[in-house]
């Protein structure tokens, strides 16, 4: 009976780490819908408009500390490629930072631009927190363990 109930466990164990994320970006998109066309939601989200401008930076960071805390750091092997994306994603931001200067862009334009800028820096943050918690928790790599960054 005891066996069963930690099978039963493990069970609902793996299925929140499998499906937390997609839950987690449904859920955020239903509630962005529900603040975007319930017009009496609106001084509610002009409320909390400052502390959301804030949030991204702060849960990358704790995304990333909390998964670096967990990983070998002399298991991480650097490779070629490593440095190739890097320069991309520098001359990426640099591009758009200076189309943003060049223009003198504001408003909705300036609003667009630096989504996209989180669309290129944040993915690369969040790839890497999940690489390394792969390498955490893989035991089967052969000895050849790679990284994002």
């Amino acid at each position: 009976m005891i066996e069963q109930n930690h099978s039963v466990e493990d069970n609902h164990i793996k299925f929140l780490k499998n499906w937390t994320l997609p839950i987690a970006i449904v859920i955020g998109i239903i509630l962005y819908f529900i603040f975007h066309l319930v017009p009496f939601l609106s001084p509610i989200a002009k409320w909390y408009a400052p502390y959301n401008g804030n949030v991204l930076p702060d849960f990358m960071f704790l995304i990333l500390f909390v998964i670096f805390c967990k990983v070998d750091f002399r298991k991480l092997l650097p490779v070629k490629w490593h440095f190739w994306i890097c320069l991309q994603q520098i001359l990426f931001v640099f591009s758009l930072v200076g189309v943003i200067v060049a223009f003198k862009l504001h408003n909705e334009a300036l609003i667009m631009l630096e989504a996209i800028l989180v669309c290129i820096i944040g993915p690369c943050a969040a790839a890497t927190a999940v690489k390394c918690l792969d390498i955490t928790w893989n035991t089967n790599c052969e000895g050849r363990l790679l990284t994002i960054y």
